[in-house]
């Protein structure tokens, strides 16, 4: 509360509870614990204002359409929404400075689909229709979205992979040819889908 926000309230106390005996205390000066008696009289002595409940004509409704297209851009913003929790609980589950890197760069992409569903609805109130341009974004994200998920297949195979050589120099040495075989074919084949993401964020 600053000084200013103090001192009105306090005028409006002395005109509302003259007698109150904290008054004096008050009156004294502007101090924290003294902002806290003013904000916990006004809860006690002042009655909120009414709360205007007509709604103007003009106002625009809050009510969700019941289209086909509304539908779909709910149910992607939905999508959206579950593949960030998902990367987000992931980024703790993996132990690989790269495999955190991706994901944080993938949640951060995921940010900017979101705000843009966002405006595609907001849109969608203001006109009644969808951007023309929707139908290519719908695909773009569907083709990311896959990509994405292998890619997180991937480095979730690579950490099982990691885990295994690091367990199987010496348990196992008869297995650590054959895995790091395929840690090498996972490393190239994430490599690749990662220029496929890059190619469709250009």
């Amino acid at each position: 509360m600053t000084r200013d926000d103090y001192d009105a309230q306090l005028e409006v106390l002395r005109r509302v509870i003259p007698g109150n005996p904290l008054l004096p205390r008050l009156l004294a000066g502007h101090t924290s614990t003294n902002a806290r008696y003013v904000v916990r009289l006004m809860a006690e002595n002042i009655a909120p204002a009414p709360r205007r409940t007509t709604r103007l004509i003009t106002e625009p409704t809050t009510d969700e359409p019941n289209t086909p297209e509304w539908n779909a851009l709910a149910s992607r913003k939905r999508n959206l929404y579950h593949q960030r929790a998902k990367l987000s609980n992931r980024f703790h589950d993996v132990d690989s400075v790269n495999a955190r890197a991706d994901i944080s760069r993938d949640i951060r992409h995921l940010q900017g689909k979101i705000k843009t569903v966002h405006q595609s609805m907001s849109y969608y109130r203001a006109h009644g229709r969808v951007p023309e341009d929707l139908q290519d974004q719908e695909r773009a994200v569907y083709n990311e979205a896959e990509l994405m998920k292998q890619r997180h297949a991937l480095n979730a195979k690579m950490s099982r992979l990691r885990s295994n050589l690091k367990q199987a120099a010496t348990a196992k040495p008869e297995k650590v040819k054959k895995w790091s075989h395929e840690m090498t074919e996972c490393e190239r084949e994430r490599e690749s889908i990662s220029r496929k993401i890059g190619q469709i964020r250009l």
